[in-house]
């Protein structure tokens, strides 16, 4: 019986401490389901981890978001440079390895295991470690690694099982809250679309149709889902005539939105200095050229047409796609001879000409941006330029109902497909 006293003592310690890791395991069970934060989940696994096993070193690493690389993200017992530093491709290494077989890897004695023949313990490595994979749902989304158990007490198979349930909870945690973060970024992302709506259409006309000066001007913008930087509209010159324009800012969402209504205010002021084409583009590349936005830019056609009803119209165009042009014989094509010049808000100073186009009655001019040449149909074939002048050639005789009429023909092309990118129409027609 004396024996066996001291054997039932230490069962009875060992016992003991198998409880008091369980109830840790639990106790951060609980802790990791409530918690949406990724920074505290990912502390809270860690160090109830070094906790269970004892260990006094242990790090957990994540991959990139190209999934090419793991990253160390939480840390414990670690140098900060050897964090910042570390990256570890997948497949190599042990931690490259797990991540990419997702089978959990422990070694007692680094020393005694002939599997790792070149990584003989070091003075400041340890003998034993354990890397285990964070899957969720059969994706591994990273790997943890603890190192540095007492030297009496290394890791032992014994201790997967309950690491195991510690890292499964984990890894759904770390999911949860990676799905809480996509749908937070996704909302933001939604409310900056509905806020680059508001701004796109409270300065461009969703539809235009208006007569003046022997002409009929026809408009119509639809935006993508993500918004883009079309612009257009008409305006009479204090002369008799009318200015018209039609442009497109580099860019998406709220930046271009933005520029864009900083654009049109400049091109008015612009237009009441000097209407005329070449004036007006010149005077409004150097406001954009001294506002220096980085990466944007302006592509633009800007035209006038006279007091008179002669049918005339001056052009000058900033890096934009050729106006089409419907004769009285019912075709159409490019306006080639309009002298070219780079988008607006790169250079200075920049050499504008324009150039003058004479349409006879029932003739119609056609500006447009690339997001109609641009459209694309389930099978990745674009509409094109010549699409686009076959439309026009079969569109109806009135500007306006050409402008429906094209957007009719896009639609139908696309065949459901989602626009990705504004389409804007401005149409012309003299009397």
């Amino acid at each position: 019986m004396d024996d066996t006293a001291p054997e039932i003592v230490d069962r009875l310690q060992a016992l003991e401490s198998e409880v008091r890791q369980l109830r840790r395991v639990q106790e951060c069970t609980a802790t990791l389901i409530s918690s949406l934060d990724l920074s505290e989940t990912l502390d809270t696994i860690l160090r109830t981890a070094l906790d269970v096993a004892g260990a006094r070193q242990g790090s957990v690493l994540l991959y990139e978001p190209d999934r090419t690389r793991l990253r160390i993200v939480n840390a414990v017992g670690l140098r900060e440079e050897t964090i910042r530093a570390t990256r570890i491709p997948d497949g190599e290494g042990i931690s490259g390895r797990v991540a990419k077989t997702g089978q959990a890897l422990l070694v007692e004695d680094i020393d005694a295991d002939p599997r790792f023949p070149e990584r003989r313990a070091r003075a400041n490595r340890s003998r034993s470690f354990a890397s285990l994979p964070l899957a969720y749902r059969g994706r591994v989304l990273g790997v943890m690694n603890l190192s540095h158990p007492p030297e009496h007490a290394p890791f032992r198979a014994a201790f997967l099982p309950l690491l195991g349930s510690l890292v499964h909870q984990a890894a759904v945690a770390i999911a949860h809250a990676e799905m809480h973060r996509s749908l937070v970024e996704k909302e933001r992302y939604e409310q900056q679309l509905d806020l680059a709506r508001a701004i796109h259409e409270s300065f461009i006309p969703p539809v235009l149709h208006v007569t003046g000066g022997g002409f009929e001007f026809a408009g119509r913008s639809e935006s993508a889902r993500s918004v883009g930087g079309d612009f257009y509209d008409v305006t009479e010159l204090h002369s008799g005539g009318t200015a018209f324009f039609l442009g497109d800012v580099s860019g998406k969402g709220v930046p271009a939105a933005l520029y864009m209504a900083r654009l049109l205010s400049d091109l008015q002021h612009a237009i009441g200095v000097d209407p005329s084409p070449a004036a007006v583009l010149a005077s409004l590349n150097e406001s954009l050229f001294k506002r220096g936005r980085r990466g944007m830019f302006v592509t633009m056609i800007y035209g006038v047409t006279g007091a008179g009803q002669d049918g005339r119209v001056r052009l000058a165009s900033a890096g934009h796609p050729p106006p089409l042009v419907r004769r009285a014989d019912g075709t159409a094509s490019p306006l080639l001879d309009l002298p070219p010049a780079s988008p607006l808000g790169i250079l200075t100073p920049v050499s504008i000409e324009a150039a003058e186009v004479e349409l006879l009655p029932g003739e119609v001019l056609l500006l447009y941006s690339d997001g109609a040449t641009e459209a694309a149909n389930p099978a990745g074939r674009e509409f094109t330029a010549e699409r686009l002048a076959e439309a026009l050639e079969q569109a109806g005789r009135s500007a306006d109902a050409a402008v429906g009429f094209l957007f009719r023909r896009l639609g139908e092309f696309r065949d459901g497909g989602e626009a990705k990118d504004d389409i804007t129409f401005l149409a012309l027609r003299a009397h």
